[in-house]
C-alpha cells in the first residue's frame, strides 16, 4: 500500500518539468540480496521561491536519487549534478 501511495503522490506532483522523473526502475541482485533499484531525478524548482530560482542555475534545481530496496535493507544515495 505504501508503494502505491508514494507512486500516486509522485505522479500527481509531476508535470511541466516538475516533480519526479523515473529513469530506471528494475530488479537487482547483489551480494545475495534481491530487490528493486531505482534511479530518479527530483525537480525541486517549483518548491522554491521565484527570487531564489533566479539566482541559481537550472542544474542546481535537480537532485538525483539512486535507491536499492531489498526489504528490510534500503540504501539511498542523493546527489546534485551541479555540485
Amino acid at each position: 500500500a505504501q508503494r502505491y501511495l508514494v507512486a500516486k503522490a509522485s505522479k500527481e506532483r509531476t508535470g511541466d518539468g516538475e516533480g519526479v522523473t523515473v529513469i530506471v526502475n528494475e530488479p537487482f541482485e547483489k551480494d545475495g540480496k534481491c530487490g528493486q533499484y531505482t534511479h530518479k531525478i527530483i525537480h525541486v524548482g517549483k518548491s522554491l521561491p521565484g527570487y531564489l530560482k533566479s539566482l541559481v542555475p537550472s542544474s542546481a534545481l535537480k537532485i538525483e536519487e539512486h535507491a536499492w530496496n531489498a526489504y528490510p535493507h534500503t540504501t539511498t544515495e542523493y546527489s546534485c549534478p551541479f555540485l
